[in-house]
């Protein structure tokens, strides 16, 4: 049986999640095959890049204006099967 949940997170935390993301990218490439997708990465659609690389998060930093004000919010989903 599988379960579906999120972690959710405050906006003042976001930032470190994002840093967290960009300082992992490569391991999680490595290790995964894949990086973590983050909820917030939505706000780039519809000018997200194929894929997200440190990079663009460094280029591109209008989630960080955007969710700094947030009460809680789902940084990413944690399925389990």
């Amino acid at each position: 049986m599988a379960s579906i949940d999120k972690t959710y997170i405050y906006g003042k935390e976001y930032s470190r999640y994002r840093t967290w993301w960009i300082d992992n990218y490569y391991k999680m490439k490595r290790e995964l095959g894949e990086y973590i997708w983050l909820s917030t990465f939505t706000i780039f659609y519809p000018n997200e890049p194929e894929e997200f690389t440190p990079d663009f998060l460094i280029d591109n930093t209008q989630d960080l204006e955007y969710y700094k004000d947030c009460r809680e919010f789902p940084i990413w989903n944690t399925s389990e099967e």
